[in-house]
């Protein structure tokens, strides 16, 4: 907060601090100290889960908060859930008190203890929140952990200290389904990447089960399909070791996920088989639906459409029933898909209108821009160029600052179309190009029931610009760095259509 050397403002705002410290009472400057772990605030409930002990008394508790506020060193906000807070100045003063009052006599190890006790109240809210996202309360609990991110952030960084591998292990194995729905990839590598190097012959193979499969659903996120199998992979036999059934369940699912994206069909039709088989037998209710759904897409893909209706339907009948509204959104945009691809325009849209307004509703990042793909592509079955560019610009800019790889790719090959339908050639193809390196690089081919759309935009700019300098454009293409495909991406093209409903 401030030195001898500090400016006189400062002083004087330290001395102000300083006097307001000492006209507290014991229990008042106990939990200011306390209180000064928390990174973003806190509830009344995870204050007093860290805070109150035998020294604090519960009964006491709230009673000295509301005199905190009073007194104008503790801020309350509204809100969903009324949260308090420190000035970052108050804070980091408060932090210091409880640095240094730990070394005196009366109250050694304070740090440690609420540094230990935050953790434990975050990781134990880690732990429930995974089961709530998987149904009903997905709403609620990602907005709870979304609030809570920089104190699950402050945890882990305690946890990364600590000798034991464990605790770091078991705050992030459960947050991969929150930080994939919040768009918190950059985060959730970072998390997963530090929480992973600290694993050892030592380390408990639950909770290494769980960060592996959280990192390897990053990975997919990121596009990085390769490490996204060998971590799921790792998953599954680290969760057959402990006798795991949602967790091998859950990795096979995960595994015929990722072959689904690389274009191996008949492998990931093999893996989802047993990802069925083995949710069913153990009652594994929650993840039924998003399997049906998957085996769904796999059908799609190797040319079946009407075998992959029933399994759809199946699938959103029990995540209606289950809550699950995350799972009701992709198997409304995987059934507009299909209406799309057999020419049901209008029925097309009003799914995925609805699949989308759901993804928003959460604030499920993928799901929002894998809709406004979809979304482009029925524009451009339609015709509708102006529609098309629009909404694939939109979930493109999404994608790259997300950095969503093979969402990047699906937007951008209907916003390249869609540019080349208006006349834009040189940029689409440009564009292409870029998406073609992107692919190869992630391994993630083109979806075969987008393939005779694509081909036909491509042969219609072949046609008006030659088959030659089409081939110089998409080496051009090819060549770009992210900083000139976000510039052809975001560049003004055309203005919003009426006909686009977003939230």
């Amino acid at each position: 907060v401030g030195t001898r050397t500090a400016l006189p403002r400062q002083q004087t705002l330290r001395a102000l601090i300083d006097w307001s410290y000492d006209l507290l009472s014991e229990d008042e400057k106990i939990l200011f100290r306390r209180v000064s772990v928390f990174a973003s605030g806190w509830t009344i409930e995870s204050a007093e889960e860290v805070c109150a002990d035998e020294v604090l008394p519960r009964a006491k508790f709230l009673e000295a908060l509301l005199r905190l506020v009073d007194k104008s060193l503790v801020a309350r906000t509204g809100g969903a859930e009324t949260r308090y807070t420190m000035l970052e100045t108050i804070r980091e003063y408060a932090y210091e008190k409880l640095v240094l009052h730990q070394n005196g006599v009366e109250a050694a190890n304070e740090l440690e203890t609420q540094q230990a006790r935050h953790y434990e109240y975050f990781t134990r809210l880690a732990e429930t929140a995974e089961l709530h996202l998987r149904g009903k309360g997905q709403i609620e609990w990602g907005e709870r952990l979304e609030a809570e991110h920089p104190n699950l952030s402050t945890a882990l960084q305690w946890a990364l200290a600590q000798p034991n591998a464990d605790d770091a292990l078991r705050l992030v194995g459960p947050l991969g389904l929150y930080l994939i729905q919040r768009g918190r990839i950059s985060d959730g590598q970072d998390w997963y990447d530090k929480a992973l190097a600290k694993r050892d012959a030592n380390t408990n193979v639950h909770y290494l089960a769980k960060a592996y499969s959280g990192a390897g659903s990053i990975a997919r996120e990121q596009g990085d399909l390769s490490k996204a199998v060998s971590l799921h992979s790792q998953a599954l036999a680290c969760f057959e070791q402990v006798r795991d059934n949602d967790g091998i369940a859950l990795s096979l699912h995960n595994l015929a996920q990722q072959r689904t994206w690389q274009g191996n069909y008949d492998e990931a039709e093999a893996l989802i088989q047993q990802a069925l088989t083995t949710a069913r037998e153990n009652n594994v209710q929650w993840l039924l639906p998003r399997t049906l759904s998957l085996f769904g897409v796999i059908l799609i893909r190797k040319g079946d459409y009407r075998a992959a209706i029933p399994q759809h339907e199946e699938a959103l009948a029990l995540a209606r029933a289950n809550g699950d509204s995350n799972t009701m959104s992709v198997i409304l945009h995987n059934l507009g898909g299909i209406e799309s691809l057999e020419g049901n325009f209008t029925r097309a849209l009003t799914l995925l209108s609805e699949s989308l307004h759901l993804a928003q509703v959460q604030q499920a990042l993928s799901l929002i821009i894998a809709n406004l793909a979809e979304q482009g592509l029925l524009y451009l079955r339609q015709g509708d160029y102006p529609a098309a560019v629009e909404v694939a610009q939109r979930g493109s800019k999404m994608a790259l600052d997300a950095s969503m790889q093979e969402l990047i790719a699906r937007s951008g090959q209907w916003l390249a179309a869609g540019l080349a339908y208006m006349g834009q050639f040189e940029r689409a193809v440009k564009l292409w190009g870029a998406i073609l390196t992107l692919r190869e690089k992630i391994g993630a081919p083109l979806d075969p029931m987008d393939s005779a759309e694509y081909e036909k935009a491509v042969a219609h700019v072949r046609e008006q610009i030659g088959a030659e300098r089409f081939a110089e454009l998409l080496a051009q293409g090819r060549g770009l760095s992210t900083d000139q495909i976000r510039e052809l991406i975001s560049s003004e093209t055309i203005r919003a259509t009426e006909n686009i409903t977003l939230i």
